[in-house]
C-alpha cells in the first residue's frame, strides 16, 4: 500500500509510521494466546471406586486484576502533533497545481515567511501545498501557516508523492542541496523564484540552469546571469518585479522622534569565504557604537538571521550589540519607572528639581521578528553590506551607504553607484558620513535611475499580479506540453 492510500483510507496507521519516532512511552500493542493443540493420551482401565459424597466448603474468590488497556497511537501523541493530526489525516491533495519546496532548517524559515502574502493571493488561482524535509520546520508550519503540507523525510517519500499526484509547478526559494532530488521528478515544470535578489555570487549561480525558469526582480537581475553564465538561454529568465513589497506593513519603532533613524542590517557570513560580505567582524561595532555613543541619531540593529552562525568573531560583535541595546533598554525602562515614582510625590504638592520633569526615549532597538521591509518605512538612512535587502530598500529612495567587503579583483556592480562605499578607514569617521548624505543626498539622481534598473517599475499590487499571470502561463505550458508527447 502506498503512502498516499495509506494515509486516506488509514490515517491512524499513516500517522503511526510518520510520528512514532516522536514518542517517549512505548506503544503497547495487545497479543492474543496462541492456542496450543490438545495432546491425544492413551485410555487406561480404571476400576471404578465408589465415592462418598463430600460436602464442599465455599472457596471465597480472589479478585482478578484486570489487564491494562493498551493505549492507541493517537493517545500517546503529543498533544502538539495531535493538533497536526486532526489537520492532515483526512487531507487529500486533489485539484493542487503549486508545490512550494523547502529544504531548509527553522533558521531558514525567512526564505518562505517574506513569500506569505505573494503565496496567499497565488493560491486563490492556483492551489499551493508546501513540502517540506525538516520535521520541525513542519511541525512549525503546521501551527503557522494557512497552507498545506506534506513532510518528505526520506527520498522515497517525496518521490512517491510527486508520482501519486499531479503537481503542475515546482517552485523554489533557494538552492539547497535537497532542491536537486526534487528535481529528478519529470512531470513538473520547476522555477527557481528565490528569496531575495543581491550582487552575491549566489545570484548568478551555474544552479540556475537546473531549473526550466528563473524568475528575477529587474532587468539588473536578468543581465547578472546573462554576464556571468556560459550558454546563457534568455527565454529561461523572466523579470516579475519584487511581489513582497506589495504588502509591507506599517511599523513604529518608537524611538525618539527628534532624532534622524539610521537602520544598520548586516548580512551573514555565508556557507563559504567568496559570499562573506559580513562587516560585524571587521568594524561592525565601531559603526555601531560611534552612532549610538553620539546621541545624534536614533539607530536600529537587524541582523541577519544566520549571523554568527559559522563564524565566531561574527558571533561575538552580534552578541556584544544586542546586550548594548538590551543593556539600554533595560536602563530606559528603570528610569522611567522612578519618573513614575516622583510623579506620585507630585501630586502631594512637594516640591523637587525641574530636572525629573524631562522625557527620556530609547535612541536603540533591536529588531529580529519583523519583516525588514517594514522597518524601511521608517528610517533616514540604511547602513548595508551587499545584500538583497540594500536592493529592496532602493524602492525608499532614501540615502544608502554601503560597505565596502568586496574580494580583490572582484568586478562590482551598478548597485555601488547607488550608495556611499565606506572601508574600515571610513568606519572612524561614519559620523560625518551620514550628516553629508543626510544633508545634501549627493547620489540622488544616480539613486533613482539605479531603482528602476534593479527593481523595474511597478504600481501598487502590480508586481505581485505579474507573479501570479507568470506561474499561471508556465502552468498552461506543462499541460499543453504533456499532451503534445502523449500524442506524438
Amino acid at each position: 500500500m502506498s503512502k498516499l492510500t495509506k494515509l486516506i483510507k488509514t490515517p491512524s496507521y499513516f500517522f503511526y509510521d510518520a510520528l512514532a519516532k516522536r514518542i517517549d512511552t512505548p506503544l503497547m500493542i495487545e497479543s492474543k494466546p496462541v492456542a496450543k493443540k490438545p495432546v491425544a493420551k492413551k485410555p487406561t482401565a480404571k476400576k471404578p471406586v465408589a465415592k462418598k459424597p463430600v460436602a464442599k466448603k465455599p472457596v471465597a474468590k480472589k479478585p482478578t486484576a484486570k489487564k491494562p488497556v493498551a493505549k492507541s497511537f493517537y493517545d500517546l501523541m503529543p498533544a502538539d502533533v495531535k493538533n497536526i493530526f486532526h489537520r492532515y489525516a483526512n487531507m487529500t491533495f486533489e485539484h493542487i497545481d503549486v508545490v512550494i519546496y523547502f529544504d531548509g532548517k527553522m533558521d531558514n524559515v525567512y526564505q518562505l515567511k517574506q513569500w506569505t502574502q505573494p503565496f496567499i493571493e497565488l493560491n486563490k488561482y492556483h492551489k499551493t501545498l508546501f513540502v517540506v524535509r525538516d520535521r520541525e520546520v513542519f511541525e512549525f508550519l503546521g501551527k503557522t501557516s494557512p497552507f498545506r503540507l506534506y513532510y518528505a523525510n526520506t527520498l522515497n517519500d517525496l518521490t512517491n508523492f510527486y508520482n501519486e499526484n499531479d503537481f503542475k509547478v515546482i517552485l523554489y526559494v533557494n538552492n539547497a542541496c535537497k532542491n536537486f532530488q526534487s528535481l529528478i521528478h519529470p512531470f513538473a515544470l520547476h522555477v527557481h523564484i528565490n528569496h531575495g535578489e543581491s550582487e552575491k555570487a549566489s545570484m548568478s549561480s551555474n544552479q540556475s540552469k537546473a531549473y526550466d525558469y528563473v524568475l528575477t526582480v529587474g532587468e539588473a537581475g536578468i543581465e547578472r546571469y546573462k554576464n556571468k553564465l556560459i550558454k546563457f538561454n534568455p527565454d529561461q529568465f523572466i523579470s516579475i518585479g519584487r511581489p513582497q513589497l506589495d504588502w509591507i506593513e506599517p511599523f513604529e519603532h518608537g524611538l525618539d522622534p527628534e532624532l534622524p533613524t539610521i537602520l544598520y542590517a548586516p548580512t551573514w557570513e555565508a556557507t563559504h569565504e567568496l559570499m562573506n560580505y559580513s562587516s560585524l567582524a571587521e568594524y561592525g561595532w565601531e559603526l555601531f557604537d560611534s552612532i549610538f555613543q553620539s546621541g545624534k541619531y536614533n539607530i536600529i540593529y537587524r541582523p541577519h538571521p544566520a549571523s554568527g552562525s559559522k563564524d565566531r568573531s561574527v558571533k561575538a560583535v552580534d552578541l556584544k550589540i544586542k546586550n548594548t541595546i538590551k543593556l539600554h533598554a533595560d536602563e530606559i525602562e528603570s528610569y522611567n519607572k522612578n519618573l513614575n515614582d516622583i510623579e506620585e510625590i507630585i501630586d502631594q504638592d512637594i516640591t523637587i528639581e525641574p530636572i525629573y520633569y524631562k522625557t527620556v526615549y530609547k535612541r536603540a532597538l533591536l529588531e529580529e521578528s519583523l519583516d525588514i521591509n517594514s522597518i524601511f518605512q521608517t528610517i533616514d538612512i540604511g547602513i548595508f553590506d551587499n545584500s538583497s535587502v540594500m536592493i529592496d530598500y532602493l524602492a525608499t529612495n532614501n540615502p544608502i551607504i554601503l560597505t565596502d567587503r568586496f574580494k580583490e579583483g572582484e568586478e562590482r556592480s551598478a548597485i555601488v553607484d547607488a550608495a556611499c562605499l565606506i572601508n574600515k578607514l571610513d568606519a572612524e569617521s561614519i559620523l560625518d558620513i551620514i550628516e553629508t548624505q543626510l544633508g545634501t543626498d549627493p547620489l540622488k539622481e544616480k539613486r533613482e535611475k539605479i531603482k528602476n534598473y534593479y527593481l523595474g517599475k511597478y504600481g501598487p499590487k502590480q508586481s505581485t499580479q505579474k507573479f501570479i499571470n507568470t506561474v499561471g502561463g508556465i502552468i498552461k505550458e506543462r499541460n499543453e506540453s504533456l499532451i503534445s508527447s502523449s500524442v506524438s
